[in-house]
């Protein structure tokens, strides 16, 4: 039984040994923690570090969906922890951890269950005492709802139930269907009036936009280095697994802000703050990668240094013949010390880009000459010219190992060098102990802002759509969601008794400060690339501090960024809720974008049937929360190149945006961006019509502003009159015909 006689607000009437014990059945017990996770506050323990360890725990199962081990909740603990002191506190909580004993009964689980289930009860009777305090009486049904939360927690009823006349006259009211406008105004039309509170809306548009490299940076072809600004659709780019994969898209992105990436091996690429990168803690062993933004990467709370990056595997070019052996190549290169640029570019390719096998032999002609390797098994290769000490580490960074340039006391060039994978040979005919171990990384030395020059970006048909740049260095390759979000939370409606709609915009990809600089451009019609410039600067603080519903849009719209990759839909439902709980609620929720959403379900399920099953969850959580919510998905390989966009070239699963109950999708070509146009159409539509289509749409990215007024449609039968293409009408005419039917 409780003590009564003692304070029961946390658990430290139960004892220290207890919570510890608790904690130990949570790291232990997966079904434990999986059970009580929901009604778990990690304020209830007491301790500064032990309520920084269940609250990592939390942290942890939302992101992941899973329970994590000793081992990753210390990698969790170490990056969080300030000094030494911290993280010999916390290895000192996690041997605790690991040293209390269970005794393996279910008294512990049931009386943490009982515990947290009463705080939640207090929780809500304080809540009802403070809107019973307020004299309103539209509380009571809030009260009620509190209170019937607070009894049910950690009980479930996956169902609903209601009799055909139940609640008739609120079925037949005008408010049935509360919708929220997109602001785009024959969408708005089609969808009878935008999307519903409780519907989910899908926006399928082609990937790739975005994440640009500087025109005049290499980047790795199955025929050698290309410069980014240089690259066509019929080139083959090499992918992180060394293998040539087809350009699937080129995106110009004009003039762009670009910064210098320098990495510990001195080689270094120009991007742009959107770039993404695979990256990892440098220091523990067990870290993984995750993709982040350059603008990521420096507003963390690590240094840059702490951040390595993957080596490619050996790059896999087609056989060339060549006038000598290759090993006899190397060899000339060094029996005199000859410059490796006294040979034309072309020879110098022929066997720099050809097959594994023959680079390889290249290597032993060079190492058996002119390398070295110590009882360590370190291995160098030592010159007088700059340029074959480059011609090498190039060499070894194409065979997927890592090579770093230094300068001898003696003026000399030595390139220390380590290869990764033992099928390839450092030496032939030398006999050394040659190390293989992959204990070294690249990691980023320094960002610096540098020109502002024409950029770039490409996508490429690789599963994760990595690509190699100059140096073998690893890289990757909102404007509708964020129209969407102003407009409705300035929309000014009877339904909303004229005081706009509440939007909660999630994003993943672009940083908080670029979605408000988008929300500034929809405001003053100053292209955000624009804003901060002198000459425009003072007019856009003039027209932001006069904007007429300044106040509405800042009470309405909440941006939160998220890491992609990291966030489950639970992780997004707890974020509305708390906000639910602070007295935010929203009516509309935005998720840009799905692909960075962390999939969820069972081991036995596949990519698709957890794509399903995510989406699933996105619409259960609008109907739970009775919120529209829109997300766009990103389009397959034939989405990028296509005519028109249909259902068929949504990424991955299909099945998962069928779960919707309205599909629009966004065709632009690169004429399309040029002209500040694109293609609208509805694909499918619950509330209403389905397959319109609106050719020739106002879609300018620089102010976010989307218009319908200048248009074709094909529903009204409005005559062809943006382009002059009568296959394109056709297409769109046959599109819309067959959707209809």
């Amino acid at each position: 039984m409780l003590n009564n006689s003692v304070d029961k607000s946390t658990l430290k009437y139960l004892g220290e040994d207890y919570q510890y014990k608790l904690v130990k059945e949570f790291m232990e017990d997966k079904d434990c923690f999986k059970e009580l996770a929901p009604i778990i506050d990690q304020n209830m323990f007491t301790g500064q570090y032990l309520r920084t360890y269940v609250g990592t725990m939390l942290e942890y199962f939302r992101a992941n969906g899973d329970v994590p081990s000793y081992s990753s909740m210390s990698i969790e603990l170490r990056q969080k922890a300030h000094t030494q002191t911290d993280i010999e506190i916390c290895d000192g909580v996690i041997k605790k951890i690991r040293n209390t004993p269970s005794d393996g009964s279910k008294q512990t689980r049931e009386l943490a269950t009982k515990f947290f289930k009463q705080q939640n009860i207090i929780k809500a009777a304080n809540e009802m005492l403070k809107l019973a305090g307020n004299g309103d009486l539209e509380n009571y049904d809030k009260c009620e709802e509190l209170l019937k939360n607070a009894l049910n927690t950690g009980n479930h009823k996956d169902y609903e139930e209601s009799r055909l006349f139940d609640g008739m006259n609120e079925t037949l009211s005008d408010d049935f269907r509360v919708v929220i406008p997109t602001g785009i105004g024959l969408i708005d039309e089609t969808l009878n009036g935008g999307i519903g509170k409780g519907e989910l809306g899908c926006i399928v548009g082609p990937s790739g936009y975005g994440k640009a490299l500087g025109v005049n940076e290499l980047v790795l072809t199955d025929k050698g280095f290309v410069r980014m600004g240089d690259i066509k659709i019929t080139d083959k780019v090499i992918g992180d697994d060394g293998l040539p994969h087809n350009v699937t898209g080129i995106y110009p992105q004009g003039k762009r802000q670009l910064y210098r990436v320098t990495f510990s091996d001195n080689s270094s690429v120009l991007c742009d703050i959107e770039h993404l990168w695979d990256v990892c803690i440098r220091f523990g062993d067990d870290n993984p990668y995750r993709t982040m933004s350059l603008g990521e990467i420096l507003e963390s709370n690590l240094s840059v240094k702490d951040f390595k990056i993957p080596f490619s595997k050996p790059v896999v070019f087609a056989e060339k013949e060549t006038p000598f052996n290759p090993y006899t190549f190397g060899i000339a290169i060094n029996l005199q010390d000859i410059r490796s640029d006294s040979f034309s570019e072309h020879e110098t390719d022929l066997y720099l880009y050809n097959s594994i096998e023959k680079r390889t032999e290249l290597l032993n002609g060079l190492m058996d000459l002119s390398g070295m390797c110590d009882e360590d098994g370190n291995c160098s290769y030592v010159t007088k010219w700059r340029n074959n000490a480059e011609f090498v580490k190039l060499l070894v960074n194409s065979l997927g190992g890592y090579a770093f340039i230094s300068k001898t006391n003696e003026g000399q060039y030595e390139v220390a060098i380590r290869i990764f994978d033992k099928s390839i040979k450092v030496f032939k005919f030398r006999e050394y102990n040659v190390r293989y171990d992959n204990d070294v990384c690249r990691y980023i030395d320094s960002i610096t802002k540098d020109v502002v020059e024409d950029a770039q970006c490409i996508s490429i048909d690789s599963p994760n759509h990595l690509y190699l740049t100059n140096d073998f260095i690893v890289t990757h390759n909102t404007t509708v969601t964020t129209s969407m979000a102003f407009s409705a939370a300035s929309a000014k409606t009877a339904q909303n008794d004229y005081k706009g709609f509440k939007v909660m915009q999630i994003v993943f990809e672009d940083r908080i400060k670029q979605i408000q600089r988008k929300h500034f451009s929809k405001i003053t019609q100053v292209e955000a690339c624009n804003l901060s410039k002198k000459e425009y600067a003072d007019h856009v603080k003039e027209l932001l501090s006069n904007y007429k519903d300044k106040e509405l849009i800042q009470e309405n719209l909440v941006i939160i960024r998220l890491k992609s990759g990291e966030k489950t839909v639970e992780f997004i439902r707890d974020i509305v809720n708390e906000h639910i709980n602070k007295g935010f609620r929203p009516d509309l929720l935005i998720i840009d974008y799905f692909e960075c959403i962390k999939l969820t379900g069972s081991s036995a399920m596949t990519k698709w049937e957890k794509e399903s099953n995510t989406m699933r969850k996105i619409e259960a959580m609008a109907n739970e929360f009775n919120i529209a919510v829109w997300v766009p998905v990103q389009g397959n390989r034939d989405s990028i190149n296509a005519e028109l966009v249909t259902m068929d070239k949504a990424g991955g699963a299909i099945g998962k945006i069928q779960i919707s109950h309205i599909i629009m999708s966004i065709t632009r070509s690169l004429e399309d961006i040029s002209e500040n146009i694109a293609t609208i159409s509805i694909l499918k539509n619950r509330a209403g019509q389905s397959g319109r289509v609106i050719d020739g749409v106002m879609f300018n990215n620089g102010t976010c502003t989307i218009s319908t007024e200048n248009c074709t449609d094909y529903d009204s039968g409005i005559a062809f009159n943006k382009h002059n293409d009568e296959k394109k009408k056709d297409l769109l005419k046959e599109v819309y015909n067959s959707t209809k039917s």
